[in-house]
C-alpha cells in the first residue's frame, strides 16, 4: 500500500459517516417541510410558526443536499479519486450503514414531536402531556 491508498483508507470513514448523515438529514427535512405544510394548512398552530418552519427545513433539506453534492463532486473531480482502494469502498459503506441504522432508530420520536409541534395548540399539547405522564407508574 502506498501513502494515496492509506489516506483513501483515513478518509473513508469520516466521509462514510457524513455520507450517512447528510443523506438522512435532508431526507428528514423534506418530510419536516412536509409536516409544516400539513400544519398551516390546518391552521391548529399559529401559521407564522409553520411557515417559519417549512421555510425552515427546505433550507436546511438545500443545505444538506448541496454538501451532498459537493463531496460526490470532491470524490470525482479531485484528488480522492486516486484515494479510494477496493478496502476504502467497503469501509465507507459500513460506516455509512453504521450511521444510517444509528439515525433512523431516531427518526420516528423525532417526526412524531415535529407532528405534534406542527399541528396541535399549545394547550393541547400541555393537555397531552399531563395524560401521558399520568400513566407512567412509579
Amino acid at each position: 500500500m502506498d501513502f494515496i491508498q492509506i489516506l483513501g483508507l483515513i478518509i473513508a470513514v469520516p466521509l462514510g459517516l457524513g455520507i450517512g448523515f447528510c443523506v438522512m438529514q435532508s431526507w428528514t427535512s423534506l418530510v419536516l417541510a412536509i409536516i409544516n405544510l400539513i400544519g398551516f394548512v390546518r391552521g391548529k398552530r399559529e401559521r407564522s410558526y409553520t411557515a417559519l418552519g417549512f421555510g425552515t427545513a427546505i433550507i436546511q433539506s438545500i443545505v444538506f443536499s448541496g454538501i451532498l453534492f459537493l463531496i460526490n463532486y470532491l470524490l470525482q473531480h479531485t484528488f480522492l479519486i486516486y484515494t479510494y482502494s477496493k478496502l476504502g469502498q467497503i469501509l465507507l459503506f459500513i460506516f455509512l450503514g453504521i450511521q444510517v441504522i444509528f439515525m433512523i432508530l431516531q427518526v420516528p420520536h423525532k417526526l412524531r414531536i415535529f407532528w405534534l409541534n406542527a399541528n396541535y395548540d399549545k394547550s393541547e399539547l400541555f393537555e397531552m402531556e399531563l395524560r401521558n405522564s399520568e400513566k407512567i407508574i412509579i
